[in-house]
C-alpha cells in the first residue's frame, strides 16, 4: 500500500514537479540551441539563403506567427492559432519543425499531452539535426505524462542509440528511468538511477536519480 500511494503521489504530482521542473531547466538550453540553428541557417550554412526570398520570407512569416505568443501578458492565455496554421503551411520545413516544437512546449505547459505529442513528434519528423534531438527528448517527457510508459521506454533507448554524448542525454535517462519505476519495473529502473549517477554526478539528473532510488554517489578518496 505504501508503494502504491509513493506512486499515486509521483503520478499525480511528479509530472509536474519533476518532468515539468526538468523541461523549465533545460528550457533556456532550448531556446539557446533553437536560436543557434536558426542564425546558422540563416547566416552560416549559406550565402545562398540570403538570395533566397521565399526562405527569407518563410523565417520572417514564422515571426509574425509567434508574436501573438510573445506579446501576451502574464496569466493571460496565448493565441496559437496563428502559429498552429503557420505549423500546418510549412510542415516539411525547418522552420515549420521549430513552430511545431514551440507549440508541443506551449501544449505542454497548459497539460493538453495530446497536442503536445502530435506537435512533438511533428518537430521530429522534418526537424534538422539540432532540432530533432531536442523534439525527440520533450516526446519521450510526454509520453510519460500520458502515462504511455512503454513508448517513453523505446523511445528514449532510440534517442540514446542515436545521440551518444548529447547534451540531452541525463536528462533522457532520467525519463526512461522514471518510466520504468512508474511501470513497475523498480529493479530495472534502480540500476538506470545508477548509471546516471555514475556517468553523471554534478548534474540535477543525479541529485534526482538519488531521490528516487536511494542510491548514494560514492564518496569520493581524498
Amino acid at each position: 500500500m505504501k508503494q502504491t500511494n509513493n506512486q499515486q503521489k509521483i503520478n499525480e504530482k511528479g509530472i509536474l514537479d519533476v518532468l515539468e521542473a526538468k523541461v523549465k531547466q533545460y528550457k533556456k538550453e532550448i531556446i539557446f540551441v533553437i536560436g543557434a540553428v536558426i542564425l546558422i541557417a540563416i547566416i552560416g550554412s549559406s550565402v545562398s539563403y540570403f538570395k533566397n526570398q521565399a526562405y527569407q520570407k518563410q523565417w520572417g512569416d514564422l515571426f509574425l506567427a509567434e508574436l501573438p505568443i510573445a506579446l501576451t501578458k502574464s496569466g493571460e492565455e496565448p493565441d496559437l492559432s496563428k502559429l498552429e496554421e503557420y505549423a500546418a503551411k510549412n510542415e516539411s520545413s525547418d522552420a515549420g519543425a521549430y513552430a511545431a516544437l514551440t507549440l508541443g512546449n506551449a501544449y505542454y505547459s497548459k497539460k493538453d499531452y495530446e497536442k503536445a505529442e502530435t506537435y512533438f513528434k511533428q518537430a521530429l519528423k522534418n526537424g534538422n539535426d539540432e532540432l530533432k534531438p531536442i523534439a525527440e527528448s520533450s516526446l519521450i517527457a510526454t509520453f510519460i505524462a500520458r502515462e504511455q510508459y512503454q513508448n517513453a521506454i523505446d523511445q528514449a533507448k532510440s534517442f540514446e542509440a542515436k545521440y551518444k554524448g548529447h547534451f540531452l542525454s541525463a536528462q533522457v535517462k532520467t525519463h526512461k528511468a522514471l518510466a520504468m519505476d512508474f511501470s513497475g519495473d523498480k529493479e530495472g529502473a534502480k540500476l538506470v538511477y545508477t548509471e546516471i549517477i555514475e556517468q553523471y554526478p554534478s548534474s540535477y539528473s543525479s541529485a534526482l536519480a538519488e531521490l528516487q532510488s536511494g542510491v548514494q554517489q560514492p564518496a569520493q578518496a581524498k
